[in-house]
């Protein structure tokens, strides 16, 4: 029987965090807080059922691509889809499940390929290294490079698989190296060099959620806490939890927008007595005492703004 080139990821783990703590100061101190991951282990899996579910997942919402799948697979009568099914089904029977005009194209394509031999089996997706399989699979419509290394890292359970076009791995080591921009996929193939290899799978999976703990929650509500409330000094309003006070810190590029107000919450609501002018209407003047006096004014009211 023959030996599968590389190992399953789950063998590389200890070592591999051990090789990251040390190679990459600036992401110790994320995986001290994350703590360990659970990386993906090599598992079984059909070529043709996973580039086709690669390929109905794309550019979709998770929720909205596996309603469609779902429908797909009570259409096609089977929970694994087969190059016979893909072929069977028409373009208008497709549209009818949600499915696009050219994901329907992609996938009529697949079945084409897996019919003329063009995929490799199980043996040989083992002896192929990554590179090899990304140009074979690429060569399928609607299969991109990006599919084909997710396929490598949650099907085949390869350890030494860098996404560099992936936006949430690029975020995340944007965040954790404190870089003023996102590294371009050429900066993060450099750096890979240096810091993460050959543990990128592992790499990217830290990178992953580093991304995902710096989101600032939707549901987050903050409001301006009004400066004569605080002690006199020349700081701006700070933000803090409607609900906690607690102070929230936020990202400088969510700080730097400057949202646009109605026009009713950016006028003050303060007048000068002394430059306000009175009309006087025009007429004969009526008999009686004229009320006079300063032009009542007060403090401007101070409105909360909740972001």
């Amino acid at each position: 029987m023959t030996q599968a080139k590389y190992a399953s990821i789950d063998q590389l783990v200890p070592d591999s965090v051990q090789a990251l703590l040390q190679s990459d100061k600036k992401l110790k101190p994320w995986i001290e807080k994350i703590g360990a991951l659970a990386l993906p282990k090599r598992q079984p899996f059909e070529l043709v059922d996973a580039l086709a579910r690669s390929i109905l997942f794309q550019q979709l919402h998770g929720k909205a691509a596996e309603t469609i799948v779902r429908r797909l697979e009570a259409l096609a009568g089977e929970t694994v889809f087969s190059a016979g099914a893909l072929a069977r089904l028409s373009a208008a029977e497709y549209r009818g499940v949600g499915v696009s005009g050219s994901k329907a194209k992609a996938l009529h394509s697949l079945a084409d390929v897996a019919f003329s031999g063009g995929l490799p089996g199980p043996r040989q997706l083992a002896k192929l290294d990554n590179h090899e399989l990304i140009k074979m699979l690429t060569s399928i419509r609607g299969v991109g490079t990006w599919t084909v290394q997710m396929l490598l890292i949650f099907r085949m359970g390869r350890g030494d698989v860098w996404p560099v076009d992936d936006f949430g791995v690029r975020k995340g080591v944007q965040i954790a190296h404190k870089m003023a921009e996102m590294p371009t996929p050429k900066a993060l193939v450099a750096l890979s060099e240096k810091l993460w290899t050959p543990h990128l799978t592992l790499a990217a999976l830290y990178f992953w959620r580093i991304a995902d703990l710096s989101k600032v929650p939707k549901a987050a509500i903050v409001k301006l806490v009004s400066a004569d409330k605080a002690p006199v000094s020349a700081e701006k309003p700070r933000l803090v939890n409607i609900k906690t006070k607690a102070p929230l810190v936020l990202p400088k590029t969510l700080l730097a927008m400057k949202p646009k107000l109605p026009k009713k919450l950016m006028r003050t609501k303060s007048t000068d007595a002394a430059t306000k002018k009175v009309p006087v209407k025009s007429g004969p003047v009526k008999s009686g005492p004229v009320k006079s006096g300063p032009v009542k004014s007060g403090p401007a009211k101070k409105r909360a703004i909740v972001v």
